[in-house]
């Protein structure tokens, strides 16, 4: 006995859910949380919007800071190397200015001992002359 009421009081609440669940009540209830949830997923697609425009700005803006950054770099390697290249020019020309230099000095000596060399010879003659005038 108590077990066949148990059963009819199930069914019982059953059948006054599923009156519930199909009541004017409950269907703007549902009608409520479901516009509820299309407003939200309707914000969070904006905001994904706003979020990739974003990104896709922020990307392009870095990537044009990157390339101004290369360019730069670039511009600062080339004067680099111009400089280096200008360096060894002139070190080379003022290698060139102190070789002549030394080759002017060199001429200078070696004239100088041609002349001290000669000047010994005329004075070595010229003894030999008057010691032979002498004797």
């Amino acid at each position: 006995g108590k077990r066949l009421l148990f059963v009819f009081q199930r069914f019982d609440d059953m059948a006054l859910r599923d009156s519930y669940s199909h009541s004017p009540e409950r269907l703007r209830e549902v009608t409520e949380v479901v516009r509820d949830k299309e407003v939200t997923i309707s914000k969070l697609q904006t905001i994904l919007h706003d979020r990739a425009d974003w990104m896709t700005e922020r990307d392009r803006t870095l990537t044009l800071d990157t390339l101004k950054l290369q360019k730069q770099l670039q511009t600062s390697e080339e004067k680099f190397r111009q400089s280096l290249d200008h360096s060894a020019k002139e070190r080379k020309k003022l290698e060139e200015e102190k070789r002549q230099e030394v080759d002017v000095h060199r001429k200078k000596l070696k004239d100088s001992e041609v002349l001290r060399d000669h000047a010994k010879d005329e004075a070595t003659d010229a003894t030999i002359r008057l010691d032979a005038l002498r004797a």
